[in-house]
């Protein structure tokens, strides 16, 4: 077993090892100029410079949706996220999931969501991308969870339970007060 990718690492490490990058084929990165020069060198080291398309940061507001919109699959190699919100809005575009579950993304990633959980090494991690690339009936069925799991982290959803709580506080304390009267 080899050792985790290094956050900017993943993705490059993932396709050097197990994808094979067929003609027309592109992967596009999207990411600080930072990690992004890095991740250059990397694709162009290992011949890839053809098939690896960086946009660097893509606003929420705009392009960011049509991106996710284009992609067969959202593959997040990441060990550094706190919080995952970039796995909820692929997710909600009805794009299946490629990542680790570490920091922020385990709390987003369970069984059914519509993504495939990678353990933090390059093999393992590269064999759920190429099963992703490669299975289209897989594909599907994970954009279908991935649709239906992104409403359950929606604002209505979260005030709904906001609200469920807030009752539950409300009852609670209205049976204290009976109880000690």
């Amino acid at each position: 077993m080899r050792p985790p990718p290094q956050p900017a690492q993943g993705a490059t490490a993932a396709i050097k090892e197990d994808v094979s990058v067929e003609p027309g084929e592109v992967v596009v990165v999207s990411a600080s100029m930072q990690d992004a020069r890095q991740l250059q060198q990397q694709a162009a080291a290992l011949g890839l410079q053809e098939h690896v398309l960086f946009v660097g940061y893509l606003s929420r507001d705009t392009s960011l949706s049509d991106c996710y919109c284009a992609a067969d699959a959202f593959v997040f190699a990441s060990n550094t996220e706190t919080q995952g919100l970039v796995l909820i809005e692929a997710m909600a575009q009805g794009v299946p999931v490629v990542s680790t579950a570490v920091r922020g993304t385990k709390d987003i990633l369970k069984p059914g969501c519509g993504a495939l959980v990678a353990e933090e090494d390059v093999d393992d991690f590269a064999a759920k991308v190429t099963t992703v690339l490669g299975d289209d009936a897989l594909r599907g069925e994970l954009a279908a969870q991935a649709r239906g799991y992104a409403r359950e982290w929606s604002d209505d959803t979260f005030a709904e339970r906001m609200l469920g709580f807030y009752r539950d506080v409300i009852h609670s304390a209205g049976a204290c007060q009976e109880s000690s009267a």
